[in-house]
């Protein structure tokens, strides 16, 4: 995906996310370990948001592509934020799936809101 298209997908992720009474704290947060799209705050929760944009004739979900590699980087970047920023809070790994039409009507996307798409907890027992 071009990086326009992620910007777009990520700018109806974050509005979709603030009008779900979320703050958005970060976007597109960088460590050695990968990239959190969206990190934001809901109640005592530290939410960190994986962004998938889709088009009509995708064939995998973008929920399906957030696969154990993916989610490892994506907990390990998220601890590191943890750390940088001296936050004290609960964890919870999201994705948003956007489905954009193929058609040429100018139709809304659909918002796909996963909570709780995966647990760090799972992952790392599973290396054990």
């Amino acid at each position: 995906m071009n990086k326009q298209k992620g910007s777009f997908g990520e700018f109806v992720a974050v509005r979709y996310l603030e009008n779900k009474g979320l703050k958005v704290l970060a976007r597109n947060y960088v460590s050695r370990y990968g990239e959190v799209d969206v990190i934001a705050s809901s109640g005592d929760y530290l939410v960190f948001v994986e962004v998938k944009l889709r088009n009509g004739r995708a064939l995998v979900p973008g929920r399906v592509s957030v696969g154990p590699v993916k989610q490892k980087k994506i907990v390990k970047t998220a601890l590191t934020y943890i750390c940088e920023t001296n936050r004290d809070a609960n964890m919870r790994f999201d994705v948003v799936e956007i489905k954009c039409s193929n058609s040429k009507e100018n139709k809304l996307p659909e918002i796909l809101y996963f909570e709780n798409a995966f647990y760090a907890d799972d992952l790392f027992l599973e290396a054990a």
